[in-house]
C-alpha cells in the first residue's frame, strides 16, 4: 500500500479528498488512486453524482462556495490529504462571467484552504494551468515569468499565491497543467468540447474539412505550437507524490514536453482515423489567425529529476484513445 510519509510520525494510513470529482480529469486521478494503491477517496461536486468507483469511494454533493459545507465535509471525515480540481476552466467565459469564476476558482480554493488548515489536513494538491506564465515563452519552465492574460488564468495565479503563503503547516504542491486531452475506459472527454483534438475529430466525421487559424507564423510548419498531456498521465503524477515527501512545497509543469504544431495534430488525427478504418477527407481548411500564443510547450525536467515521472502517451496515443 502506498502511504504517506511524515516527517515527525513516519508512515501512515490517509484517506483523500478529491474536489470536482464529476469533471474532466478528476475521475482518472481517482480510478488510479483505488487501482494502484490502498486509499479511499472522498469525491465532492457541486453537480449530481453520475461516476461509481466501488465500495472505496465516497460521494458528497457540496458547493465548495459554501464554507460551513466544505467544514462540514472535513468535519466529518479523516481527511489527510486534498487533491483540489473544483474549478470553472472556460477562458472565453471567464471574461463574461467574471464574479461567478472569482466566487468558484478564488472564494472557493480559499474555504478548501480554510478547511485544510483548520482540520489539521497534511497535503494539499492544487491544479492549476500553464496560462498563468508569460505567453511569449516556448519551452516553459517553472520558473518562467508569469503574466496571466485572461480573467481565469489570473484567478489560478491568485489562488497559486495564497497557496504559498496560506498553507501553515500543511504541505502542497502545485501542478501547471498544459493542454489536456485523451480517454480512457470509462472515463471519457467531453463531446462538445471545443479544445482543438475533439473538434477535429467532430469535423472529419461530419465531412466537414478541419479548420487551422493561420499558417504563417514563425514556427516549422507555419501553425502554432501547444504541448498535449493525457490525462491518465496527470493521474500517474498525483498518485506519485504521495509516497515522496521530498517533493512537496513546490510547483510542477506537466506536459509532454514536446510541442505539436497545429497541422501536426490535424494530420495524425487524420491518419489515426484512416488506420481505424474510417474514411475521412484529407484537405484542411485554413482561416485568418487569430491572436494568440504562437508556441508554449512545457519543460517537465524538475518533476521528472524529482520523482521519476514521465508521460506515457504520445501525441498518437492521445488520438487514438479518442476514437
Amino acid at each position: 500500500m502506498f502511504q504517506l510519509y511524515n516527517d515527525e510520525a513516519g508512515p501512515k494510513e490517509m484517506s483523500i479528498l478529491v474536489t470536482g470529482c464529476e469533471g474532466y480529469i478528476a475521475p482518472f486521478v481517482i480510478q488510479n488512486i483505488l487501482d494502484e494503491t490502498g486509499f479511499s477517496v472522498i469525491g465532492i461536486d457541486i453537480k449530481d453524482q453520475k461516476l461509481y468507483f466501488g465500495e472505496r469511494y465516497t460521494f458528497i454533493k457540496c458547493d465548495i462556495r459554501d464554507r460551513k459545507s466544505v467544514e462540514n465535509v472535513f468535519r466529518s471525515n479523516k481527511i489527510e490529504c486534498v487533491f483540489h480540481f473544483a474549478a470553472l476552466i472556460s477562458v472565453h467565459l471567464s471574461f463574461q462571467e467574471t464574479q461567478e469564476y472569482h466566487e468558484t476558482n478564488v472564494i472557493g480554493t480559499q474555504n478548501i484552504i480554510s478547511a485544510v488548515r483548520n482540520f489539521k489536513c497534511d497535503r494539499f494538491v492544487f491544479a492549476s494551468t500553464c496560462a498563468v506564465y508569460d505567453s511569449t515563452i516556448e519551452s516553459v519552465k517553472e520558473s518562467s515569468s508569469i503574466n496571466p492574460l485572461s480573467p481565469y488564468a489570473c484567478q489560478k495565479d491568485a489562488c497559486e499565491n495564497i497557496i504559498r503563503s496560506g498553507m501553515g503547516d500543511s504541505s502542497y504542491i502545485i501542478f501547471r497543467f498544459f493542454n489536456v486531452a485523451g480517454r480512457r475506459g470509462k472515463m471519457k472527454s467531453d463531446p462538445e468540447s471545443k479544445a482543438l483534438i475533439p473538434s477535429i475529430i467532430r469535423s472529419v466525421r461530419d465531412e466537414m474539412r478541419p479548420i487551422i487559424f493561420g499558417n504563417s507564423y514563425p514556427t516549422r510548419d507555419g501553425t502554432t505550437i501547444r504541448d498535449y498531456i493525457h490525462p491518465h498521465d496527470i493521474a500517474r503524477a498525483f498518485v506519485c507524490v504521495l509516497e515522496d515527501s521530498s517533493c512537496w512545497n513546490n510547483c510542477y509543469n506537466l506536459g509532454s514536453g514536446n510541442g505539436s504544431t497545429t497541422r501536426e495534430v490535424v494530420e495524425t488525427v487524420i491518419q489515426c482515423m484512416k488506420d481505424n478504418g474510417e474514411d475521412v477527407p484529407e484537405e484542411i481548411d485554413y482561416q485568418p489567425p487569430r491572436i494568440e500564443t504562437v508556441s508554449a510547450y512545457a519543460c517537465c525536467d524538475k518533476f521528472n529529476k524529482k520523482c521519476g515521472w514521465e508521460p506515457a502517451y504520445s501525441l498518437r496515443g492521445i488520438i487514438n484513445s479518442m476514437l
